[in-house]
């Protein structure tokens, strides 16, 4: 079992920038990734895109490739594919790359793992053609894929940034239906002053002008989504402004934001919180993302979601932090330098926060017939009953209704059913018991490990 000084899992921005941040101050680092190549999903492809030409991606998305660049240094190992599936405090990873197995000890453990997109279970959400917003994008960035005449629902700034690369990219929006409540707005405004000195505000307004100008219809104040079928899609309908609207469609696109990877920071120990704005589980983390536990750190969008250039200033930061407590050596300029940068993209982040704060409703639907949990076809029907006898016990919901025991194991349906019923409160239970492995393992590879011992 080969030793390291740092182990980082996730080649997304913030894991690849303190990776090469301590492995050019002279650590060993083993940077594990799941995908094919560096990047995470907001540089995916980026290394190979085709699309470079086209002007579909702005800036933001080609500079990765610089990022990825740098990956390309001494004392650092970087292993693509390899799907972590089991840790320990004490630094121990348990990997599997093509199917065979080993494991990798370091003195300490970095997790950045990033988000997902926040699931979103309204009434046809299970259809054939109803996809992600970030799935869409990775089609588009991945394999140069975009359908045409989709409709896009829901809220947050991914929502008009697909929006517009499909525009960019010459496929035709139907329409753009926006969830964002209208309580969200004054909220908002109160943010707005530390909002307005950062750059990328406004070219989140370039994009709503992109939209506006390329004669998509934007519908704001959408509630009640539905989406219609029998074997596919045929329409989408919602209300507004009092009134029930529908509009046929054979593709719709959902986004009602991301959530935090917390759950190999659970698995680990690691202290968590919940959070009544964002809606989602978040770990507890210090300002260069300590973890409750020793030697473990955390930080970018799976410890809380910040994006991906505040993502990558964690990073660096943690690097730092953890080269100072190893070397002896005192807060650099430079070091705060980046926390005065990284105040600077929080102040858009409180903005972006309050804005798209998601409403319960919109993230899950009243009708007893919605699926919520797609792995074992529960639906709120079946949970509804159960969560005042549950005391918000999630555990007590799936050892009832197998609720979160499929191939997902909850990550797709845990934040739908902590807001069941429960409009702005807390959870009264932890996020779902994170079992381990991780992930599902062969016979195989569980032996291979035992062999190494």
């Amino acid at each position: 079992m080969k030793q390291y000084d740092l182990i980082v899992i996730g080649a997304g921005p913030s894991g690849m920038a303190m990776a090469t941040e301590c492995a050019q101050a002279g650590l060993e680092v083993l940077l594990l990734d799941e995908q094919p190549e560096a990047g995470g999903q907001i540089y995916r492809g980026v290394t190979r895109s085709r699309l470079r030409v086209a002007k579909i991606f702005d800036e933001d998305y080609w500079r990765g490739a610089k990022l990825v660049d740098t990956l390309k240094c001494d004392r650092l190992t970087h292993v693509a594919g390899a799907r972590v599936w089991h840790a320990l405090p004490s630094g121990e990873v348990w990997f599997s790359v093509s199917g065979e197995s080993t494991r990798a000890s370091g003195k300490t453990l970095a997790i950045a793992v990033g988000a997902r997109e926040r699931p979103v279970a309204i009434p046809g959400w299970t259809l054939p053609g109803v996809f992600t917003a970030g799935a869409a994008q990775v089609m588009l960035k991945s394999a140069a894929i975009a359908v045409n005449g989709a409709v896009l629902a829901g809220s947050g700034p991914l929502l008009y940034l697909v929006a517009a690369q499909y525009i960019a990219a010459g496929r035709k929006v139907e329409a753009l239906l926006d969830t964002t409540p209208w309580r969200n707005y004054p909220a908002a405004l109160r943010a707005l002053p530390g909002a307005i000195r950062h750059g990328q505000f406004y070219k989140g307004l370039k994009l709503l002008a992109r939209i506006r100008l390329a004669g998509v219809a934007v519908h704001n104040g959408v509630r009640e989504l539905r989406v219609d079928g029998d074997a596919a899609v045929e329409a989408i309908s919602w209300k507004a402004r009092g009134k029930t609207h529908r509009l046929p469609c054979d593709a719709v696109l959902l986004h009602e934001g991301l959530v935090p990877n917390v759950e190999l920071g659970l698995a680990l120990g690691c202290d968590w919180s919940w959070s009544p704005e964002r809606r989602a589980w978040e770990l507890t983390v210090g300002e260069n993302g300590e973890t409750s536990q020793p030697n473990v750190y955390a930080f970018g969008d799976c410890a809380r979601i910040v994006g991906a250039d505040a993502s990558q200033i964690q990073g660096r930061l943690a690097a730092l932090h953890l080269v100072r407590n190893t070397t002896g050596q005192q807060r650099s300029a430079r070091e705060m330098s980046l926390v005065h940068e990284l105040r600077k993209h929080m102040r858009l982040r409180r903005f972006l926060d309050r804005l798209y704060s998601p409403s319960d409703s919109n993230l899950l639907s009243s009708d007893p017939d919605t699926v919520v949990c797609r792995c074992e076809n529960v639906t709120v029907g079946t949970l509804a009953p159960l969560m005042d006898h549950s005391n918000g016990n999630l555990n007590f919901v799936k050892s009832l209704t197998r609720c979160g025991m499929g191939p997902c194991q909850g990550r797709m349906c845990s934040h739908s059913i902590a807001t069941l019923g429960r409009e702005g409160q807390l959870p009264l239970s932890a996020p779902p018991r994170q079992r381990l492995p991780l992930s599902p393992i062969t016979i195989g590879e569980l032996a291979a490990v035992e062999d190494d011992k």
